[in-house]
């Protein structure tokens, strides 16, 4: 009776041995294609982090082009300021022109004006005292031209 008795709980071990096999296969199997599908996952995180390496750089490289036209920017900006102000001020030169031209104007009629005048009064004076040195016998020289 010991004899069948280890004979069973030899048999039991076995089948008991055989069920093990049976999980540590299906656990390795498992346990295998959790392995790949981790690889594949591995290189889908390492492609995923190359292409934003790859948008990082294109985006630097953006970013660089971005400062450099900012600078021009500011400096065309600076340029426009300057060039307004220059503007500004030629504009208040050329109205200041302007008044100066128009009281160059007015003084040069007055002149005019004052010049007719004196010509009228001396042409008046000359008349006189032709017309008296005439009446007195006196003899005008001759004017050439």
């Amino acid at each position: 009776e010991s004899f069948k008795s280890v004979r069973s709980d030899q048999a039991i071990c076995s089948a008991r041995e055989g069920s093990l096999d049976n999980e540590m296969a299906t656990m390795n199997s498992t346990l295998d294609a959790d392995l790949v599908k981790r690889q594949a996952h591995t290189e889908e995180i390492r492609e995923w982090i190359l292409e934003l390496r790859r948008q990082n750089q294109a985006m630097v490289g953006e970013l660089k082009k971005y400062s450099v036209q900012s600078k021009e920017n500011n400096k065309l900006t600076g340029d426009m300021n300057k060039m307004k102000e220059e503007k500004y001020k030629l504009e208040k030169e050329v109205a200041r022109m302007k008044i100066d031209l128009e009281n160059l104007k007015v003084q040069g009629n007055e002149l005019q004006n004052k010049l007719n005048s004196d010509h009228d009064m001396c042409s008046e004076a000359v008349t006189i005292l032709k017309k008296s040195l005439e009446e007195q016998g006196i003899a005008l020289p001759q004017l050439e031209g």
